[in-house]
């Protein structure tokens, strides 16, 4: 994949306190950061929103260098989220390994993150509970659950 082939898709409902984005293409540094200021600036963002982020359809390429970067910046925006929840769904070891570090890189006694795997069928009904959603909810189409 070129560098800058990434693309997402993004949808607030808050109606169940919940944003959603799925990450497609090349997923690195500059995808990481913009994807992260249009959802803090998105006039829709509350801090305490929860949140599921679909990285199943990406290809994870950043460093380790990077992610700190990246870390110092987010750890100030993560601590405006109050107890939101974030739940993460990747495809892969390597991406569960950067997610991993990442998350470290932000560490915050504040959001609560888990991570699953689309590998591992996950199952929809706990995810739903997870983030608090009701068991009659549907998921946005993009997400193809």
């Amino acid at each position: 994949m070129k560098k800058n082939e990434s693309s997402y898709d993004l949808h607030f409902d808050l109606a169940v306190n919940c944003y959603f984005i799925k990450h497609k293409g090349l997923f690195d540094l500059e995808a990481l950061m913009t994807r992260s200021t249009i959802v803090f600036e998105h006039p829709l963002f509350q801090p305490s929103v929860n949140s599921l982020i679909d990285f199943s359809d990406s290809v994870m390429e950043i460093s380790s260098e990077e992610l700190a970067k990246a870390g110092s910046v987010a750890r100030d925006r993560v601590k405006i989220r109050g107890k939101a929840k974030e739940l993460l769904i990747v495809n892969n070891l390597f991406s569960f390994g950067v997610s991993r570090e990442y998350m470290a890189h932000v560490a915050s006694d504040v959001i609560v993150r888990k991570i699953v795997s689309s590998k591992d069928r996950f199952q929809i009904e706990s995810v739903k509970s997870w983030l608090d959603l009701e068991s009659t909810y549907s998921f946005p189409e993009f997400l193809n659950f």
